[in-house]
């Protein structure tokens, strides 16, 4: 059932230097996510191969249907991790990755209070767990450059968002919680992830992101369809890659702040041709120009800093990434009646 992500983590494997994780205390909030169930697909796979021994707390909003599938390393706890931690019942860790922070423009657009809560005050709460120097990774994002009037951005940018903007809570929310985290650097290890346009396996039916939108529509209606004339640029990176950075950053980065993201960019409307291509499905665009939520018109990173300390990383392509997502999306989102 999830042979694809499976894969992906085999592969991750193979290329990671794990030894810090020898004997650790792991927390995983946003679990359930695309970036964090893919975290504990990866972790359950290290400890069935018995490569390291590490336990680790996964906190989710919702339950999971398939916990016993997992080792018995991984602990699975429930609830609005935005209400804060009490009901949680956490102990001490060594890592925590702090992803449970709601990526989706539809979601933190409407959830504005929780995700400023989320970014915000609970990160003061979760690096209260932090064993001494334990180390908080915290799965920041590429919207804080949104205004920049450099491009591609560095580390050392930033951008200019209105607080009237409805993207304004996530993007100060996160600002907050990289600021919030700054100031215990001297008694932990704080790791701060941009990250840019992450996809792949592990999203869930219903997911408002481009990317998935035109996949399911794709699938559903047997077309691919744009609102507008997609012209918009972005610089999406497989899943995989956003976790061999995302790692290499956790238990070896040298410093507080890396971009995380993949190089290559294409446009919305390349983006729906090959879906389009890919499921053998027609494809239909619209020639106006709209703005969904104020999204940015361009979203590029810089990861030089990222390559001058782990080396410049072999990034799945565009379209065989898709492949996958696809696939994988067939499989584990639709009936076959949708396929």
């Amino acid at each position: 059932m999830r042979k694809v992500m499976e894969e992906d983590a085999e592969y991750l494997i193979s290329r990671l230097d794990l030894r810090t994780l020898e004997g650790s205390k792991v927390l995983v909030t946003g679990s359930s996510g695309l970036i964090g169930s893919n975290l504990i697909l990866f972790f359950n796979l290290l400890l069935k191969l018995g490569k390291h021994n590490f336990e680790v707390d996964a906190l989710s909003q919702h339950e999971s249907g398939n916990v016993n599938d997992f080792h018995q390393g991984i602990h699975f706890k429930y609830g609005d991790l935005s209400l804060g931690t009490e009901n949680f019942y956490l102990s001490k860790y060594d890592f925590i990755f702090h992803a449970a922070t709601y990526g989706q423009p539809s979601i933190f657009t409407q959830k504005a209070i929780e995700t400023l809560n989320l970014n915000g005050p609970i990160v003061i709460e979760l690096s209260r767990f932090l064993n001494p120097g334990g180390t908080f990774i915290f799965l920041s994002t590429s919207e804080i450059y949104s205004g920049s009037v450099s491009s591609p951005n560095l580390e050392t940018d930033l951008g200019t968002v209105s607080i009237l903007n409805p993207r304004a809570p996530y993007v100060y929310g996160k600002l907050f919680g990289e600021v919030a985290l700054l100031q215990i650097k001297n008694q932990y290890r704080i790791r701060i992830a941009r990250i840019a346009l992450s996809y792949g396996p592990g999203t869930k039916l219903g997911d408002s992101r481009v990317l998935n939108q035109l996949i399911h529509r794709g699938i559903n209606e047997r077309k691919v369809e744009l609102l507008d004339s997609g012209e918009a640029i972005r610089s999406y990176c497989y899943i995989r890659d956003t976790l061999e950075m995302l790692l290499n950053v956790a238990f070896l980065g040298s410093s507080e702040i890396y971009n995380i993201g993949g190089v290559s960019q294409t446009s919305i409307r390349d983006l729906g041709l090959e879906i389009s291509r890919i499921l053998k499905v027609s494809f239909n665009i619209e020639d106006k120009i709209l703005s969904y939520l104020d999204s940015p018109k361009q979203v590029g990173m810089d990861i030089s800093k990222y390559e001058a300390e782990f080396g410049r990383l072999d990034f799945v392509e565009l379209s065989e990434g898709l492949q996958r997502t696809i696939s994988w999306q067939k499989s584990n989102l639709f009936s076959e009646e949708a396929n």
